[in-house]
């Protein structure tokens, strides 16, 4: 249910290599703290082809609190902005069978030119929606939090980097002095798989005050969607 809340969803990152998906990403997996909190895991859709076998065990072995999601920027590890507009869309429409077959409909973006973030052009937002129709995308890995819907009808959040346990505190402490309590506020928080766990995740939200809700990051899309008004997307 939409409330006047401070809806957080946790972005585990690294999910697009392969390497990882093999071996840090199932170390985290066995962290007795997985499964005690929200927590939306990048993850490869080229899994299905590549090791369809640890993909079959992360899926069965998930449970309601962990969401597979495709690691930057879709079927594989690639920047936007930097592949030809002639052959993007073309790209994407490849792509979407693999995130249809996985179950990762959420695309988790990095975008960048020159090592900088840079924002979705308004022709690679459209054919996202053209080709992949996802129920909203994350953005990048910066300094910023915030909601931007694209092309009318994308929901798109900007992913808040942390490293620490401390700085993921210091990042909601910040987000909850500066809300007015008046409209929802939705922070995606980028957790760096390399320094922290579910079990930090797990403590870090049970010391959150009332006005914290933690969700999946398909539960926060679709609470974007119906606090600005948009289709829900299944």
């Amino acid at each position: 249910k939409l409330e006047n809340k401070i809806y957080v969803t946790f972005v585990m990152s690294e999910g697009d290599n392969l390497q990882y998906d093999q071996h840090r990403l199932r170390k985290l997996w066995d962290d007795p703290g997985r499964g005690k909190v929200p927590i939306t895991w990048t993850a490869s859709p080229l899994l299905a082809d590549a090791a369809p076998a640890m993909l079959n065990y992360y899926q069965q072995t998930a449970t309601p609190n962990d969401l597979l999601i495709a690691g930057p920027s879709g079927a594989g590890y690639f920047y936007p902005s930097p592949w030809p507009d002639d052959t993007f869309g073309a790209f994407l429409k490849q792509s979407k069978p693999y995130l249809k077959r996985t179950g990762m409909t959420i695309p988790y973006i990095l975008n960048r030119v020159s090592h900088n973030d840079v924002p979705l052009t308004e022709a690679e937002a459209q054919a996202y929606i053209d080709q992949l129709d996802p129920p909203g995308v994350f953005l990048n890995w910066g300094s910023r939090f915030g909601v931007t819907i694209l092309n009318g009808s994308l929901p798109q959040s900007s992913v808040r980097g942390s490293g620490s346990v401390q700085e993921v505190k210091n990042i909601l402490a910040e987000a909850a002095a500066g809300w007015d309590g008046e409209s929802p506020l939705f922070l995606s928080l980028g957790v760096l798989a390399w320094s922290m766990t579910p079990s930090d995740l797990a403590n870090i939200a049970e010391s959150l005050g009332p006005q914290f809700e933690v969700v999946r990051g398909d539960q926060y899309f679709q609470l974007i969607r119906e606090a600005y008004g948009l289709k829900k997307k299944h």
